[in-house]
């Protein structure tokens, strides 16, 4: 049966609708494909993939447009230490460290600098302006009771700083290791035996419970 005029006109409307949703569609890809990059965004995707290197030279290019941008700041100190290059991190920690979003995580991220250097004493002041400003965090906390515990110096307070764990956490073992560390350091070994053999307690009744 032959096609009559009407089917054959509506057969060539609906030709060309097709025919135009398909440009339509092409157009959107070509358009949404010209649209320019986000640089910082490009950036952030790098670091997150572990391309470390790659991202050095487009941070350092967005800083020179935007030097005040702490965002920038803190990822360029980030890229540095991932590469090697503690010593050049420090200013642009620095800096991030300075604006309250970015403080924290600026902080921290120095104070692992100082610590990985052996420099025990500033990593625990570090950390302990991060608790004058988030007294609540026990991550934190135990962080700078960890620093403490390898500084002969600082034992009493590494111990200090543990009894405060525990009162904010009564189960929190990973205070355990820096109390036995701290007893050690102190030629305390018994009291070290005594924190152990708790240690060991807390760990085989969390695993019959």
């Amino acid at each position: 049966m032959k096609p009559t005029i009407t089917q054959v006109s509506i057969d060539l409307r609906d030709l060309r609708a097709i025919r135009i949703l398909i440009v339509s569609v092409f157009a959107v890809i070509a358009l949404v494909g010209c649209r320019p990059s986000d640089p910082v965004q490009d950036v952030r995707d790098q670091i997150a993939a572990g391309q470390h290197r790659e991202a050095l030279e487009p941070l350092r290019d967005l800083i020179k447009e935007t030097p005040e941008d702490m965002e920038l700041l803190f990822l360029y100190g980030q890229v540095l230490v991932e590469t090697g290059q503690p010593g050049l991190a420090e200013w642009p920690l620095r800096k991030a460290q300075t604006d309250p979003i970015w403080f924290v995580r600026a902080s921290l991220l120095i104070a692992s600098v100082e610590q990985t250097g052996g420099n025990a004493e500033n990593a625990a002041e570090i950390y302990a302006k991060i608790l004058e400003a988030h007294p609540d965090m026990v991550n934190v906390r135990i962080a700078r009771a960890n620093v403490l515990a390898r500084s002969p110096r600082l034992l009493h307070e590494a111990l200090a700083e543990v009894d405060r764990i525990l009162e904010m956490d009564p189960q929190q073992l990973s205070a355990y290791k820096p109390r036995i560390l701290a007893y050690l350091g102190l030629n305390q070994p018994d009291d070290a035996e005594r924190v152990l053999l708790e240690l060991g307690a807390r760990i085989e009744a969390d695993q019959s419970e």
